[in-house]
């Protein structure tokens, strides 16, 4: 009989340990609302939207001027590129740098001289 009694006893403790444990680990992990929140409020996060509405602006707009500077870092480089690349494939123009860049029907990229003639890249 007393056996049985420590057997229920220690199978509640188990019990009772592993619910105060699945609680203590509740609160410690934010609720998906609080995470979704803390995300839009974040200044990062807020800076990478306006970011990529400006890169979507300069994608739509062959005309628009993409400035190359010193500042910019390898990945701001490589988009910018890669934007100029598309603009040139779905365009067949694109300004880059105050330049204007031309492809033609073989896939060439050149730009025009002083001249009106055409300079191949």
């Amino acid at each position: 009989m007393k056996s049985l009694i420590l057997i229920i006893i220690l199978f509640l403790v188990i019990i009772s340990l592993s619910l105060i444990k699945k609680n203590r680990y509740s609160q410690a992990q934010p609720s998906l609302i609080q995470r979704f929140r803390h995300k839009f409020k974040d200044k990062n996060h807020l800076k990478q939207r306006l970011k990529e509405g400006a890169l979507d602006v300069l994608l739509l707009d062959p005309n628009n001027n993409i400035i190359i500077s010193i500042e910019d870092q390898e990945a701001d480089l490589r988009e910018k590129a890669d934007i100029h690349r598309a603009r040139l494939n779905k365009f067949g123009k694109s300004k880059l740098d105050g330049k204007m860049f031309f492809k033609d029907d073989r896939g060439e990229v050149f730009t025009y001289n002083k001249k009106g003639g055409k300079k191949y890249i």
